[in-house]
């Protein structure tokens, strides 16, 4: 009985401890399209996504725009989360581009292939928003959550723009800071749109691939040190039963 006593109160002790440390650990997620991630308050998240341009005849964006607020026109979006379902975006890009170009109307632009025309019969269907989160878009527009840039760059292949030779797809990096003071489960939706830095530059139409949570650990002062305080209470107490 006096084992079975002192055996229970270590148990306890150590639970107690690994419940406190579990809830101060802020792990990693990826997320692809429109998985959704947790910011607490205070948190911060570094999203990764690709993108492409959507403005036939400019020139490719030298930085990430800042910020996004809407979501591309609905056949634009709608195309390029079918490219998506397909892994068009991956296998083959210069067609999503193509296809995403003749979806805005642009004259002269480059003629698609099999998989354009594919996607270009299937742009009416939407990503549907995940259950019980909010738009990244949203909480930007409702000063939630801070947006600054991170890096970028062109990817794949290039291609010829009249007289100009240049990228079509991107990758870049967004960081986000929720200033909300709650915790907030959020999403970046398909088709997101980051505006030109600038006149002669195109737009670009994006989706997340990946992301790196970072949410605030339990100060020191606080639940940890007092749980292993507790435990440093109970064990001897343990030991004397």
């Amino acid at each position: 009985m006096v084992k079975a006593i002192r055996l229970a109160l270590v148990v306890l002790a150590l639970a107690l401890v690994s419940g406190w440390s579990g809830a101060a650990q802020a792990a990693p997620q990826a997320i692809r399209g429109q998985d959704t991630f947790r910011l607490e308050a205070g948190g911060k998240a570094t999203i990764i996504f690709e993108s492409f341009c959507i403005d036939y005849g400019l020139k490719f964006p030298t930085a990430v725009g800042l910020p996004p607020t809407q979501v591309a026109q609905a056949n634009v979006a709608g195309a390029l989360n079918y490219a998506l379902s397909k892994d068009y975006t991956t296998s083959a890009p210069k067609e999503v581009q193509f296809a995403l170009w003749q979806a805005r109307g642009a004259q002269g632009s480059p003629a698609v292939g099999a998989q354009g025309t594919e996607i270009g019969q299937n742009t009416t269907t939407l990503a549907t928003p995940p259950a019980g989160a909010t738009s990244l878009l949203d909480a930007l527009r409702d000063n939630r959550v801070k947006a600054t840039a991170g890096s970028w760059n062109g990817i794949g292949e290039q291609v010829s723009i009249g007289s100009l030779t240049t990228y079509f797809q991107g990758r870049g990096q967004l960081q986000i800071e929720n200033s909300s003071g709650q915790a907030l489960t959020l999403y970046m939706p398909i088709g997101t749109v980051f505006p030109a830095p600038a006149a002669e530059f195109q737009n670009m139409v994006g989706y997340a691939t990946d992301i790196q949570v970072t949410n605030p650990t339990l100060p020191t002062t606080g639940f940890a040190d007092t749980s292993w305080g507790l435990l440093a209470l109970i064990l001897p107490i343990g030991l004397l039963v």
